[in-house]
């Protein structure tokens, strides 16, 4: 997906609203990547970064779980470059009660934050959309304090990209569509092996990388997945359908979804799915 065409969407106040339908997606290895962190045995004072913040989730699940003598303590910095993000994460803080937290725009590749601050940064399923993820990676590692932990999610198989384009595949017969598997390597750019993400992180300078593969399963409402694909669809497509293909069937695509996941899975039926996250740690020597 080009650069400027994800720019686009992550900047859209419709995306940030439509973006939080897919935390029943990545909002099943929050929990998981927050347990493999440490955080809940932290001895010291937390000072946290939730980096690519999106809605907040991961926030949110921090709020939701961790002791309140930690969160009496703690401070909790949310960034993220997208304006609407930025506005629906301070929204949410706001509702949610959190506690000495601050939500604002923040590059990750070049943060306005101090150097040796943090004891904790995560990063959620954010990281292959970087354009420069060696500079995000940097900045991260200056930002922590020694002995600090960095925390990130990244997808490894995603069934729900294979499940939009077999939906698709009835919508015209002349319409490009690509392979899933295909199309998802390009997308997480190796970030979908572990031994790559291991590797990367040690090459950036972190230490003690621990990484893992975890699965788990969701079923979505039918309306809920074609709404939540037609906020990415536009993008995608836009790398393999001409303008005039656009213009006479991208209309379409939600009610071609609709039909092809009611034919599958019933009017009223769920869509299973049942992703993969790497989910990593390592430490700032």
């Amino acid at each position: 997906m080009a650069t400027r065409e994800l720019s686009n969407m992550f900047q859209s106040k419709d995306f940030a609203s439509r973006y939080r339908l897919a935390e029943k997606i990545t909002g099943l290895f929050a929990r998981p990547l927050i347990n493999q962190s440490g955080i809940a045995s932290y001895a010291k004072r937390p000072v946290i970064l939730d980096n690519a913040c999106g809605t907040g989730v991961i926030s949110s699940v921090l709020n939701s779980t961790l002791s309140d003598q930690i969160k009496k303590d703690w401070e909790l910095t949310c960034g993220d470059l997208s304006q609407p993000m930025v506005e629906h994460t301070q929204q949410r803080a706001i509702e949610e009660g959190w506690h000495n937290a601050e939500v604002k725009i923040v590059n990750t590749q070049e943060m306005n934050l101090p150097s040796s601050y943090y004891t904790h940064i995560y990063t959620a399923f954010a990281i292959p959309m970087i354009p420069d993820t060696d500079a995000a990676l940097k900045e991260c590692l200056r930002i922590l304090q020694p002995g600090g932990t960095y925390a990130s999610t990244n997808w490894k198989t995603t069934p729900q990209i294979a499940m939009t384009f077999s939906a698709l595949e009835s919508l015209s017969s002349e319409l490009p569509l690509p392979d899933a598997e295909e199309f998802q390597k390009g997308l997480y750019k190796g970030w979908d092996s572990e031994s790559n993400v291991k590797s990367v992180l040690e090459e950036a300078g972190f230490t003690d990388v621990n990484v893992t593969a975890v699965t788990d399963h969701v079923s979505v409402p039918i309306a809920e997945f074609v709404d939540l694909n037609m906020t990415f669809l536009p993008a995608i497509l836009g790398q393999f359908w001409t303008e005039e293909q656009r213009e006479k069937h991208a209309g379409r695509a939600p009610d071609v979804m609709r039909q092809s996941l009611e034919e599958k899975f019933g009017v009223d039926g769920m869509v299973p799915l049942g992703p993969t996250a790497i989910v990593v740690t390592a430490r700032k020597p």
